[in-house]
């Protein structure tokens, strides 16, 4: 079993493996920590990971399990879905996610006349169009806009955004028009 411990502001994670952490971690002696990252100012808060990957990488620290050769032990990635909700729930994310809610609101109207579904990659590209304006009172109420894997808006959280959208107003459901996701295992 794998314990990681990622701080609550910057995702940094820090990995402890084997029985002792599971003990640890089971134990409460896991305590919150500052995060190392500088500048950051983040809490190292416990998660447990319980997966094939995690399972494999902590049997592999233990020397019970290799590894294929090339696999880095550092890179647990998270999914795109806990990415991208990770983003929305950052303060940069929630002050996108206020003005897409304004958009959507400006669309919905004409959604309830025609029945034809707005695309949310429209959305995303009328705030990217506006994203200077939007990162420059993001700075002046105090917070940046994290950027993600390089970009400021990243087009692979849009199907998450929407459905977001939609879940949190029931009204809006069929707002945007969905398919299924890669990562859904229904």
């Amino acid at each position: 079993m794998s314990v990681i411990l990622t701080c609550d502001k910057c995702g940094d994670p820090v990995i402890r493996h084997g029985v002792d952490a599971l003990a640890a971690a089971v134990a409460a002696d896991i305590m919150p920590s500052r995060c190392k990252v500088r500048g950051c100012g983040g809490m190292y808060r416990e998660m447990v990971m319980a997966g094939a990957k995690a399972e494999a990488i902590g049997n592999a620290m233990q020397g019970i399990l290799p590894l294929p050769p090339g696999t880095n032990i550092n890179a647990i990635e998270p999914s795109l879905a806990e990415r991208a909700e990770r983003w929305m729930h950052s303060p940069g994310g929630r002050h996108v996610m206020r003005d897409l809610y304004a958009l959507a609101a400006k669309y919905a109207r004409d959604w309830r006349r025609t029945g034809i579904p707005i695309s949310m990659k429209l959305l995303y590209e009328l705030e990217r169009h506006r994203i200077k304006c939007v990162t420059a009172r993001a700075l002046r109420r105090g917070f940046k806009i994290k950027d993600e894997y390089g970009y400021t808006l990243n087009n692979s959280y849009t199907a998450y955004i929407a459905r977001h959208i939609m879940d949190r107003r029931k009204d809006w459901d069929g707002l945007f028009e969905t398919r299924r996701l890669k990562d859904d295992h229904e």
